[in-house]
């Protein structure tokens, strides 16, 4: 973690001016960057940001920003100040230039999908019930001769 500290000073009726003190203007950042605002006289209140962003306000510092979530250049962290009746007491910052590694992007990842074996249906015959009628034997009836 890099600490980047802006220093705010005046008197209470006139524009404060801010130093960064840590690390010096034209520093190459980094990560997670710890932001310190040591007020003048009369300021209460300073916002801080980072290119035209709202980043938080000051106090309490220090105040962290993640350089990683902006890209690799130069950038410009500023605060502006406000004295404790409200009215505007002025602006300051400096240029940082950020260098967070560059990771290589991940690989595309490419899934083919695998074809699913199709049923193949063959009509078969389909067997049919024949009906047939056996023959019935008779039986022969023969009257038994009576005797005599």
């Amino acid at each position: 973690m890099l600490l980047v500290c802006l220093w705010s000073a005046g008197p209470a009726f006139a524009n404060s001016s801010l130093t960064l003190v840590q690390p010096p203007g034209s520093a190459t950042v980094s990560g997670l960057v710890s932001i310190s605002i040591i007020s003048g006289p009369g300021v209460a209140r300073s916002s801080i940001y980072v290119d035209k962003v709202f980043l938080a306000n000051s106090p309490p510092t220090p105040v962290i920003w993640d350089s990683t979530k902006v890209a690799n250049g130069t950038h410009v962290v500023y605060t502006t100040d406000y004295f404790s009746n409200g009215n505007y007491a002025g602006y300051e910052g400096a240029e940082v230039t950020v260098s967070n590694p560059v990771s290589a992007p991940a690989p595309t990842t490419v899934v083919t999908p695998t074809p699913l074996p199709t049923a193949i249906v063959t009509p078969t015959s389909t067997p049919t019930a024949a009906v047939t009628r056996a023959s019935t034997p008779t039986a022969a009836v023969t009257p038994a001769s009576t005797p005599t």
